[in-house]
């Protein structure tokens, strides 16, 4: 997991940090998932009712979700406005602008649960990368349907399955966690939008000129 997450070119932190990037194979998923929520909620950080009842139901193979918190920009901690919406924060010496948020949800920690028939067959890398593509980003779990692009994501969708991660998963990657911090929901989708087309456009460039993917 950690040679994906450095050939998807996102900072790593040095051997021997705390994980925050969590992998458990099981024989029920779902079982799993209820005893978790009982007995250690905070695992399940800023999941909203509708969401951990999703979460539940899902018949897997595969579930994900990520335990999120809200930051200054800045990367400081911010504190609630107790007396608003549980979204209000009350950030000293922000600076409002249109061209940025003073705000950013952070990632603390990421989990994978995989059902352990579901694996029989794959290779460790095709397991380790799906579960950093899943653990690294919310990427919506489509269940029975195969995301549209060539993905490691279709790894449970497809007859053909990807041997690790693809040229797409890479540049997704890098483009969400590439540029600072402070950017609006929209200013960041669009940017991702454009790495990724632009890491594309790249590839095809590529396949024409020297052969090579």
């Amino acid at each position: 997991m950690r040679k994906a997450v450095a050939a998807a070119d996102v900072d790593l932190a040095k051997e021997g940090c705390a994980p925050n990037l969590t992998l458990i194979v099981t024989d029920d998923g779902q079982a799993l998932i209820a005893g978790l929520a009982k007995a250690h909620p905070k695992l399940f950080g800023l999941l909203s009712a509708l969401e951990m009842d999703s979460l539940r139901k899902s018949p897997g193979p595969a579930w994900s979700w990520h335990v999120t918190q809200p930051k200054r920009a800045d990367g400081a901690p911010v504190v609630r406005d107790g007396a608003g919406s549980p979204s209000a924060f009350v950030v000293q010496g922000a600076k409002l602008s249109r061209l940025g948020s003073p705000i950013r949800q952070e990632v603390d920690a990421g989990f994978v649960v995989l059902d352990v028939e579901s694996i029989d067959g794959l290779t460790l890398k095709q397991i380790g990368d799906f579960a950093v593509m899943r653990a690294l980003v919310p990427t919506r779990d489509a269940q029975n349907e195969r995301f549209g692009y060539d993905s490691i994501l279709n790894l449970f969708k497809d007859d053909d399955t990807p041997e690790g991660l693809t040229p797409f998963d890479r540049e997704y990657l890098a483009a969400v966690y590439r540029g600072g911090n402070g950017f609006t929901y929209n200013q960041k989708t669009k940017q991702i939008a454009q790495d990724v087309e632009r890491g594309e456009q790249s590839a095809d460039l590529g396949d024409d000129t020297n052969g090579t993917p």
